[in-house]
């Protein structure tokens, strides 16, 4: 373009997240599955653990059950977690490998 007797160049950038988004999908999935499976296996457990130490304070002394269900809790929270986790990096993992066989371009053969 032109204006005043100058040529103005116009940079404008692509405005994207993430290039290959179609192509990463199975890696992007997986690294979703793995940050919040660990994040709400996190945070369940430190509350069933919480809800644990607040039965043993209560009015009377609390019976096994209470202290039980919070501990039985917080370890479903723990499983969930590390199971939703694996999951998440064997997404990943796939992901990464499918990415990195599609960045590689086949070499011409030459004698």
């Amino acid at each position: 373009m032109t204006g005043g007797g100058k040529d103005v160049l116009y940079f404008r950038p692509k405005l994207t997240l993430a290039p290959n988004m179609k192509k990463n999908k199975l890696l992007v999935t997986g690294a979703i599955i793995f940050i919040l499976s660990v994040i709400v296996g996190l945070l369940g457990t430190a509350l069933s653990i919480a809800s644990s130490f607040t039965a043993l304070n209560g009015p009377e002394s609390a019976g096994i059950e209470r202290v039980g269900n919070g501990i039985a809790s917080a370890m479903l929270f723990t499983t969930a977690s590390l199971i939703g986790s694996t999951v998440g990096l064997v997404l990943l993992a796939a992901g990464a490998i499918a990415s990195y066989r599609r960045s590689k371009k086949p070499q011409p053969y030459t004698e």
